[in-house]
């Protein structure tokens, strides 16, 4: 067998190795998550106990996310209200309703309608095994650079909330999110990259950059959310914020407007402040909103009555996350090209010996 005969089994090896591995990603590559049925299990969770040791209760065995902060802290001490309703469920986005919000829009999405009160939280985790609680989570790793995005709406639009991405999250540690902050009526709209920590309003801003000019965080319009993250070394990441206007508002499944609206950058180190709520690689990713503005109603739980008072009424949908390669994919990869080599050495052999003939 001459050379170029061997070169072509060579590299058709490769090439095949390479389309399998391709069709592999294709097969891994989940469309956006818009919390359709099956994404998210609206199984209430609860918060029981007593006031002075609340127990939370998640309840969700199914879909892909686990919800850490669904409850409210409406108490002096910043424990869990206990009896507190599940503020996190999906369903249509949320749409005005008098002073509240309540789903009922035309697109599925995660619905957050708890209290609009300083120090309430809310998050949810991406976890494609949720029945076990922390047991196994789903961890994704930045280094090398991954990237996040969601498409957020805020509705009614007019009071201070701040929502969008959490990575490199750890129960009980810190998280790193990248937040659209909609200061109402009286407020500069923000993109913003905060600490999230494990307590109600203690949330540390890492860098915050005002909308130019005029612009602001619209309500009943969706915006596009990036993250760019990248880990590297043993301790330092970078991450990069972007936001963007949809062609049109109304539907964030229309166009993205190339150019941002808002951008915001931070580095930093994963082990500051050097405690134990230091953030954390592999990490976890899901969806947050941080409420910042001193109401007293009691927020919007299920069934959505009209007795709803003011809540913080946001939703996500398109929520896009790295894709991993499969172990199986990775190791046909591995077989395929151990067989072209293999096969490559077997015709320089078989070449040699006609040529000694």
């Amino acid at each position: 067998m001459n050379r170029a005969k061997r070169a072509l089994i060579y590299f058709s090896s490769l090439t095949l190795a390479a389309s399998l591995i391709g069709y592999a990603n294709r097969q891994a590559q989940a469309l956006p998550i818009t919390f359709a049925p099956g994404n998210y299990d609206n199984t209430f969770n609860t918060v029981t106990g007593t006031q002075a040791a609340p127990v939370l209760n998640n309840n969700q065995t199914t879909g892909m996310f686990r919800d850490v902060f669904w409850w409210s802290d409406r108490s002096s001490n910043g424990l869990p209200l206990v009896g507190s309703p599940d503020y996190i469920n999906s369903g249509p986005n949320v749409i005005n309703s008098g002073n509240h919000a309540v789903p009922g829009g035309s697109f599925t999405a995660l619905n957050f309608t708890g209290p609009a009160r300083v120090g309430d939280n809310y998050l949810s985790i991406l976890d494609k095994t949720p029945a076990d609680g922390t047991a196994t989570k789903t961890l994704f790793n930045a280094v090398g650079g991954i990237t996040i995005s969601t498409d957020v709406l805020f509705t009614p639009g007019q009071h201070h909330v701040a929502a969008g991405i959490v990575a490199l999250y750890n129960e009980g540690q810190d998280g790193l999110g990248l937040l659209a902050d909609n200061g109402g009526g009286n407020n500069p709209d923000h993109s913003q990259l905060i600490l999230v920590f494990q307590s109600g309003g203690q949330n540390t801003s890492l860098a915050s950059v005002a909308l130019p000019g005029l612009t602001t965080f619209s309500a009943d319009t969706w915006y596009r959310v990036t993250l760019d993250l990248n880990v590297t070394g043993p301790d330092s990441y970078s991450a990069n914020g972007t936001f963007q206007n949809h062609v049109n508002g109304a539907d964030p499944t229309s166009a993205l407007v190339v150019a941002p609206i808002g951008t915001v950058s931070f580095s930093g180190s994963l082990s500051n402040p050097g405690n134990a709520l230091d953030l954390t690689n592999p990490g976890e990713v899901g969806l947050m909103v941080t409420a910042n503005e001193s109401l007293t109603g009691v927020g919007c739980p299920p069934p959505f009555t009209g007795t709803c008072t003011d809540n913080v009424g946001v939703s996500f949908t398109n929520f896009n996350v790295p894709t991993q390669v499969s172990e199986p994919a990775s190791l046909l990869l591995f077989g395929l090209g151990l067989l072209a080599v293999a096969g490559f050495r077997k015709s320089t052999r078989e070449c040699k010996k006609w040529s000694e003939v």
